[in-house]
């Protein structure tokens, strides 16, 4: 997972500048982040956005990362983020880009999931989705900050892609013992990141 890319990516043009958020205070874009974990994902990036200095678009709703108890499929993850735009909607206001964010692991919905976002299923609503996926999970992502590696991670056993991945995770510095969920997890990446690149793909 590259999560750069939430900020790089700009909405097309072919949506109608008059559908834009009647509700923003900054006259800035307004997003939605929806991840499938409950916990680990959301910590990582409120402390991401919090690095880059977007905090104060985050405490006016205009970058919001959902929050909730439990997590989800990419299924039930694409009908959440559905049902979250269209009640923010009802109160007139409107995202203008949604990000899901999911690993493929085992679920069998995955492809499918990823098919019905390319195909944007906000665009009549005058939005566009995304789809931001990890392969085979989160914590690749983590792992590739110590290691350039492209090695692929297969279920052996009772084990997991995503518990093989942890386990070489756990062997880098500050993630000895890392648990999905765990606090200060961007905090023990972020000497590893490219502060020039983050400082120019800032949300516009």
């Amino acid at each position: 997972m590259g999560s750069e890319d939430l900020f790089k990516r700009h909405k097309p043009s072919t949506i109608p500048q008059l559908q834009r958020n009647k509700a923003t205070k900054s006259g800035k874009e307004t997003i939605l982040i929806v991840c499938e974990g409950s916990k680990t994902e959301p910590l990582y990036l409120n402390s991401l956005l919090i690095y880059l200095g977007l905090k104060p678009r985050v405490d006016v709703d205009e970058i919001v990362v959902d929050s909730r108890k439990s997590g989800l499929d990419p299924s039930g993850l694409l009908k959440h983020a559905i049902k979250l735009f269209d009640n923010k909607q009802k109160q007139g206001f409107t995202y203008d880009r949604v990000y899901c964010i999911f690993d493929k692991d085992s679920h069998t919905k995955y492809e499918s999931t990823c098919d019905k976002i390319k195909n944007n299923p906000l665009k009549k609503k005058g939005s566009i989705m995304y789809d931001i996926t990890s392969v085979p999970c989160f914590e690749v992502w983590l792992l590739l900050h110590f290691s350039d590696s492209s090695a692929p991670f297969h279920p052996t056993g009772s084990r997991s892609c995503c518990e093989q991945v942890i386990e070489k995770l756990k062997v880098c510095a500050g993630f000895a013992d890392y648990k999905k969920g765990g606090v200060y997890t961007f905090e023990k990446t972020v000497d590893k990141l490219d502060i020039q690149r983050f400082q120019h793909q800032r949300v516009t």
